[in-house]
């Protein structure tokens, strides 16, 4: 059995597909879970909300620079990063069970992170991200630039590509995924997010698009160009409003499933399973895949999924942090890959002092921090697949740097004592503390689908009940703690999120992210972040955003208003017979790889 476990320094992302170097990516963004190592539904974001808008006009007399790594260079990059093998064999099918269906086979309508595992390999924006640090590489664009004032972007397709019809790609069809997305009655699951940050888009030939940011904006490409480009032909005439229900989106029709990608849809049996095929005719001839087919396939439960691993009835499967070491033991033949990703186990206070009297004193915030040994969380509850969260910003990002937080909680009750002592709430007669006639007494709601809840909520009622600090747990479905967390309507609640790969955070503790503009449920707000906030969604210097993210996340580390506990890992049992199998943390839905991936005959 061969296990890597990497700590390299680099969720619900926006509906955009991206391409790895050519293939097709879709970071899709949902509330649904998948067998991904994930065992509980939870909230992800589609976008940090934009800066407060300026008025940004571009200058007509800008001059351009190319900005982008070339294919080849971005290629080869892959393929050194990975050590990539040339395949020995072709042909075979590659099965990935998970426990959830898709919901769509229209990426511009597509809102649930399972879709991405089919339409990212199918469909293709015009820029992609590298699975090494998420950087912009070519897709269905060779190359672009951006002009001197940091507002527009010259964007040149390949004119080889074509779509799986045969039909060539155009700039026309670029122009019309964006009218697709930006019309009144679109259904787009991002409409508001790029109309937010696309002023203006136009095709200046066949082959050329340009692209008008409403501000100089850090990761526009990352947000924009990645966008899945669909095929004008196929969808032109059909009003936005029958798209979610039109044969291309529900897949009986496959000849209206087109996209560019190095695979072709071929069908979708709702909760069996969904089939694409390799594209022989793929555009870049040099990239053609080596297996015939990928299948999602769909059971109904986790413990489903890992028999038929072990039953070798698949070659792909997600395991849970909790089942991770019992599966590895009892099943040593097969390869098993941790790898860091966005994600986060957090909790969340309400800092609404009308409706919840505890947590508007930051020392009472810091004293629960301080009563909570992390590491031993990440040890025995993780298994050791997460690390202890030192800031906001998880390992897969631009700015991961614990060594630069200056707040770091390690474990020290006593210290949390004393915080609580200093902010007026002293023990009562039978240990749990009290202010004004206010028992600190709370609840914490949560999901009990997750194995990590069950173990979390006890530890953290005998951690802060040490400290004179009464808590119970309400376990409810993640649907209705949605709703009661978005409404305000809690205390404390225990939950997962994934981020995106790009550094963005404003989404959760934006002043002006509170619901229903963002997921800043904890009702945060502090000028000084809003400010460096903004300040990082415009600087375009990679090594001057980076810093102002670091400070950001300082002052987040420092107020806590939610608690990031853990950054954990996802963990994936594979088939050694797969070559080439090597997931990536930027990529929340997808089998980036598998336009590389052989297996044994």
């Amino acid at each position: 059995m061969t296990r890597t476990h990497r700590l390299d320094r680099r969720h619900f992302l926006g509906t955009t597909a991206t391409a790895a170097a050519g293939a097709g990516l879709a970071l899709a963004r949902s509330a649904a879970a998948t067998a991904q190592g994930s065992s509980s539904p939870e909230a992800s974001p589609s976008a940090s909300p934009a800066a407060s808008p300026v008025a940004a006009t571009p200058d007509p007399n800008a001059t351009w620079k190319t900005i982008s790594v070339s294919r080849a260079d971005a290629l080869k990059a892959i393929r050194d990063h990975y050590k990539m093998e040339d395949p020995a064999n072709k042909g075979g099918d590659v099965i990935q069970v998970f426990t959830t269906d898709i919901a769509t086979l229209n990426p511009i309508l597509a809102q649930d992170l399972a879709a991405g595992y089919i339409l990212g390999i199918v469909y293709q924006g015009m820029v992609g991200l590298s699975p090494i640090d998420g950087s912009p590489v070519p897709a269905l664009a060779d190359s672009w630039e951006i002009s001197s004032d940091g507002l527009r972007y010259r964007l040149h397709l390949n004119p080889d590509a074509t779509w799986h019809d045969g039909q060539p790609v155009t700039a026309a069809d670029v122009t019309a995924t964006f009218d697709a997305i930006l019309a009144k009655d679109s259904l787009a699951a991002n409409s508001a997010t790029i109309r937010s940050l696309l002023a203006a888009y136009t095709a200046t030939d066949d082959h050329t698009v340009e692209l008008t940011a409403t501000d100089q904006i850090a990761t526009f490409l990352e947000q924009v160009g990645t966008i899945a480009v669909m095929p004008k032909h196929i969808w032109e005439g059909v009003a936005y409003s029958d798209w979610p229900a039109d044969p291309g989106s529900t897949g009986q029709d496959p000849k209206r499933v087109v996209g560019t990608g190095p695979f072709t849809f071929v069908e979708w049996v709702q909760g069996d399973h969904c089939t694409i095929a390799r594209n022989d005719a793929y555009w870049l001839p040099d990239e053609i895949p080596a297996v015939d087919r990928y299948i999602y396939r769909v059971v109904g439960d986790g413990a489903s999924a890992l028999q038929a691993m072990q039953a070798g009835e698949v070659d792909v499967a997600g395991l849970s942090a909790a089942q991770a070491p019992s599966f590895i033991k009892d099943n040593p033949d097969l390869t098993i890959t941790a790898f860091d990703t966005t994600h986060m186990y957090y909790y969340i206070t309400n800092l609404d002092t009308a409706k919840v009297p505890f947590f508007g004193d930051v020392r009472v915030r810091q004293a629960m921090v301080w009563a909570l040994d992390r590491d031993l969380v990440a040890k025995q509850i993780f298994n050791d697949y997460a690390v202890r969260a030192d800031g906001t910003q998880p390992p897969v990002g631009p700015a991961y740097a614990p060594d630069q937080i200056t707040s770091v909680y390690t474990y020290d009750p006593d210290k949390a004592k004393a915080l609580l002592d200093e902010a007026g709430w002293a023990v009562g007669k039978d240990g749990i503390r009290e202010k004004d006639g206010v028992r600190f007494t709370v609840e914490i709601l949560y999901t009990n689908s997750s194995v990590q809840n069950q173990q979390l909520i006890p530890y953290m009622q005998q951690c802060w009940k040490e400290i004179g600090i009464e808590l119970s747990g309400a376990a409810m479905p993640f649907p209705t703690m949605l709703e009661r967390l978005n409404v305000g309507d809690f205390t404390m609640s225990l939950t997962g999120f994934s981020f995106t790969p790009d550094g963005n955070q404003g989404v959760m503790y934006r002043s002006d992210a509170m619901y229903p503009a963002g997921f800043n449920i904890a009702r945060y707000s502090n000028p000084k972040y809003d400010e460096l906030d903004s300040a990082q969604q415009r600087e375009l210097d990679t090594a001057r955003r980076r810093d102002l993210l670091i400070q950001a996340s300082n002052i987040l580390a420092a107020d806590v208003p939610n608690v990031p506990i853990v950054f954990d890992q996802s963990v994936i049992a594979s088939n050694p017979a797969l070559h080439n199998f090597h997931p990536s943390g930027y990529f929340a839905a997808s089998i980036w790889q598998l336009q590389w991936m052989w297996r044994d005959a």
